[in-house]
This record gives structure tokens, C-alpha cells and sequence, in this order.
């Protein structure tokens, strides 16, 4: 299983958890997407362009921050 595949399952387990409230979900979803954009953009502006591994580690970090 790689994080594509951690990624997909945790989109599923939220939207089944928040099926009767699919507008928190859309905003926990667009949250998430912007915990993990945000810092990529900053790091960007700061000419410090993250590699792949670099970016895969922060996204595990925030998908782990928002399972907890």
C-alpha cells in the first residue's frame, strides 16, 4: 500500500463518518488541501523547492495530524 492508496482510504473513512454533514466535510477536505498547499507555496516563495521525498513526508505528517 503506498500513500496514494493511505490517501484515498482516509478520504473514504472521513466522507462515511460525515455522510449526514457532507458540507463539514467539504470543508475538512478543503482544510487539509490547504494544511498541506500552504507550506509548500511559502516554501516556493522562498526559492526552496521541496523535493518529492521532502513533499511526501510533509503530506504524511498532516494526514497523520488530522487522523489523530
Amino acid at each position: 500500500m503506498d500513500s496514494d492508496d493511505v490517501c484515498r482510504i482516509a478520504v473514504i473513512v472521513a466522507r462515511k463518518l460525515l455522510e449526514a454533514r457532507i458540507d463539514e466535510f467539504s470543508l475538512s477536505m478543503l482544510q487539509a488541501i490547504s494544511d498541506i498547499r500552504d507550506p509548500l507555496e511559502e516554501s516556493k516563495e522562498d526559492a526552496e523547492v521541496l523535493s518529492y521525498k521532502q513533499q511526501k513526508q510533509v503530506l504524511n505528517r498532516k494526514m497523520d495530524q488530522k487522523i489523530e
